[in-house]
């Protein structure tokens, strides 16, 4: 039996941690004397102590690692999802290095004047459309395959219009992180009756203020800052909501880097 102090110093652990870990419960000491209070630890029980220590090492809370302990969650399933949050947090700083990398080489201003802003008519079409609420703005990007394989198994003759016509509406009154809600339309040759939560209906044509952009969403910013200044610089006036028309992205490109948009904002020039 080890006194505390000796464990600690074999376990390579503080005694201030050995005994957090035992008032939640993680590791208690093998005996504890009753009247001096002494904590009293097993040889064995520096396996447990390693044990613990590799797991948080890999960055698991010591609230998960008493779930596994107490059979709550196996350590496969603890780990696994331990690796999910680690593959986010690196696409996460991913994004964060490359637009680290497009300031210092534009600068955060320059890279909006880049901008070239267009006014085009867009025609009217038919679109089919789906309302869609979302986790995050991420995941729309499998929403939109989704939504085109619903349509595909009811009607399997409905053919898109040439070229191509995909856009997203966000319906939120402001920016959302969370449990945002959007509507996806893409342009159909013909009118079908609607069904479930598809929606068939009639785009008028309009004329709308244009800008595109390559690289991943979260630097749309900078296309709805071009587009705006435009916007004031040119006296005109919104009249719908903005459309972003998904041209390439990751259903057809490996690369973040080469992800296509065009952000459309339906105006009216006085």
């Amino acid at each position: 039996m080890l006194k505390i102090g000796d464990f600690s110093k074999m376990g390579k652990t503080t005694v201030k941690t050995l005994r957090y870990y035992d008032s939640i419960g993680l590791l208690r000491p093998k005996q504890i004397d009753e009247e001096t209070g002494y904590r009293w630890y097993s040889t064995e029980q520096l396996i447990a102590l390693a044990q613990i220590q590799q797991w948080r090492q890999l960055g698991l809370g010591v609230a998960l690692i008493r779930r596994i302990l107490h059979g709550e969650v196996s350590e496969n399933d603890a780990l696994s999802q331990r690796r999910r949050q680690i593959a986010a947090d690196l696409d996460s700083l991913q994004h964060q290095f490359r637009r680290i990398e497009r300031v210092l080489t534009t600068g955060a201003k320059e890279s909006v004047m880049k901008i070239n802003v267009i006014v085009k008519e867009l025609p009217e079409c038919i679109v089919m459309a789906r309302k869609v609420a979302l986790p995050a703005y991420r995941d729309l990007l499998g929403e939109i395959p989704a939504t085109g394989a619903k349509v595909a198994s009811r009607y399997p003759d409905l053919k898109c219009t040439r070229p191509e016509y995909c856009f997203v509406k966000e319906l939120d009154g402001e920016y959302r992180e969370k449990d945002i809600h959007a509507e996806i339309c893409q342009a159909v040759e013909v009118m079908k009756p609607d069904f479930d939560d598809v929606q068939f209906r009639k785009e008028p044509a309009v004329e709308a203020a244009c800008a595109l952009f390559k690289g991943g969403y979260e630097g749309f910013s900078e296309v709805y800052a071009a587009l705006m200044q435009w916007v004031e610089d040119n006296h005109a006036e919104i009249i719908g909501e903005p459309r972003e028309s998904y041209i390439d992205g990751i259903w057809n490109q490996d690369s973040e880097e080469d992800w296509l948009t065009e952000v459309q904002i339906p105006i009216r020039r006085g």
